[in-house]
Formats: C-alpha cells, structure tokens, sequence
C-alpha cells in the first residue's frame, strides 16, 4: 500500500466517522434512544433516527419550539428579497 492510499483511506476514515458521530447525536437529540443504542452495532439505524421526527418532549423538540416562538416575535418568518 502506497503513503498516497494510506492517506486517502485515513482522511475517509475521519470523515467517516465525523458523519457517524453527528448523526448518532442527531438520534440521541431526537430522543429515539432506541435506535441509538442498537445503532452503535448497526450504524444505518442513526441515519433512520435521525430522519425520523422528534419524540414528544425531546432535547430537539424543545429548541425547535423555542426557535419558532422567537421567530413569531421578531416577525423574521417572512421572505424579504
């Protein structure tokens, strides 16, 4: 193996695990505690959470909320351009 693919195969191996890692948390945030467990063993079940809507009650829905009811009050939700 050349230093040019051991390169290669190590900046994919971190950026690899940089998307794993950040849908794994999107997962957790989304309270779908589930598949974020047995996603550990099956990676593909974090993207599944992540895709999925939030839980009622979870970290993610709560900032959701938060950033909407502060959109309504500066009057930000309409298009300029």
């Amino acid at each position: 193996m050349s230093t040019g693919e051991i390169i290669l195969f190590t900046l994919f191996g971190f950026i690899y695990i940089a998307v794993v890692l950040t849908i794994g948390l999107a997962t957790y945030r989304r309270g779908r505690m589930v598949l974020f467990i047995v996603g550990f063993l099956l990676p593909p079940l974090w993207l599944l959470g992540a895709i999925l809507p939030a839980k009622k009650g979870s970290k993610h829905e709560h900032q959701q909320d938060a950033y909407w009811r502060e959109q309504s009050k500066t009057g930000a939700h309409h298009h300029s351009g």
